[in-house]
């Protein structure tokens, strides 16, 4: 993974959180569920909720174009 993307995805989410104090977790990560960047405002680590929710993440797109395709849409 590349250096700039790293920095990249952790400029956007240091972004996020000081524009949102809503926001409790922060997640990018790539379309194969690599992990670029995480961050975690509770005490729980970050690359513990993102291991649980790339996962999820990764299979979102995937769900949602085969609902898409289903519909005939």
């Amino acid at each position: 993974m590349s250096s700039s993307l790293e920095t990249i995805a952790s400029t956007a989410i240091q972004e996020l959180l000081d524009v949102s104090p809503q926001v409790e977790v922060a997640l990018v990560a790539t379309r194969t569920g690599t992990t670029v960047a995480a961050s975690l405002r509770s005490g729980v680590s970050a690359d513990h909720i993102a291991g649980r929710i790339t996962p999820l993440i990764v299979r979102m797109p995937d769900q949602t174009e085969r609902a898409r395709v289903e519909l005939g849409r």
